[in-house]
């Protein structure tokens, strides 16, 4: 209810801009609350997240919808990342922070993509994970990008896992400053010592102008205990340079009784 009454109150107030602002910097601030339900109890969950990007240039916003900038003009950039989720619950309770840092690089010429990221998890309960990731792939329109990764993912006390992921993205302009976003994902994990785990994920973003943006998501992930991942939310650039996200994304395990559900709010600041 939140983001229909957000986003029509956007509809209202604002059409397309005339004035642009190119940025070199992105700072955000994100929380989310929600619950999971494990059959035996519910538990309450929050999170927190900060997140900071730098351009190697400067990116022109001026080529379609604000939220698609940096993937339109075939920008290089480097982020680091900050998250904690609190659980609050006897039986799964528990405090975990996550650290990330990666970027990406487009050359010049072909416009070639390499990229790398690297992760640490630090959970209260259970086991620290280091996660390494290396990708490449290319621009092959302006619109369209097609990037295959690696990572490998270590954990303290045993699970080390490998994976392959591609993702295809496209951007369908449309008439005016609306566009459509697409983007479609295969994923495979080979964990030591366990099953194959398959991914299979769908998201589109319908942006009605410059500044405002609709989306929808669903992720398959096909294990032992199947399970399936959908997401809604909205996007609202209020300035060229201020941003707010909402969302809400909901998760059930097919073989179990365990259900998660969550409510997001982000905002973003560019300069």
């Amino acid at each position: 209810m939140f983001r229909k009454i957000m986003m029509t109150a956007a509809c209202g107030l604002l059409g397309t801009t005339a004035a642009h602002a190119d940025y070199r910097f992105e700072v955000g601030a994100g929380y989310g609350t929600g619950e999971i339900e494990t059959g035996i109890g519910d538990a309450d969950q929050e999170n927190f997240n900060l997140f900071g990007t730098a351009y190697l240039d400067k990116v022109d916003d001026d080529k379609g919808p604000l939220g698609e900038a940096a993937f339109l003009d075939m920008a290089s950039f480097f982020t680091l990342a900050y998250n904690n989720t609190d659980v609050d619950d006897n039986l799964i309770g528990g405090e975990s922070d996550q650290y990330f840092g990666g970027g990406r690089f487009v050359t010049g010429g072909g416009h070639w993509i390499i990229q790398a990221a690297v992760s640490h998890l630090d959970p209260d309960n259970g086991s620290e994970a280091d996660s390494y990731s290396v990708g490449g792939g290319k621009y092959l329109t302006d619109n369209t990008t097609l990037v295959v990764s690696y990572t490998r993912t270590d954990v303290d006390r045993g699970g080390d896992s490998d994976g392959v992921t591609a993702i295809i993205e496209h951007l369908f302009p449309l008439a005016g400053d609306s566009a459509i976003k697409v983007e479609g994902s295969y994923g495979y994990i080979d964990p030591d010592g366990g099953d194959d785990v398959d991914s299979y994920g769908l998201e589109g973003i319908w942006y009605l102008n410059r500044n405002i943006g609709i989306g929808a998501s669903y992720t398959l992930i096909d294990a032992n205990n199947e399970r399936d991942d959908i997401g809604v939310f909205g996007q609202w650039f209020i300035t060229d340079e201020i941003a707010i996200t909402a969302g809400y994304a909901y998760s059930d395990f097919d073989d179990s009784d365990l259900e998660s559900d969550a409510y997001t709010i982000e905002g973003i600041f560019r300069f």
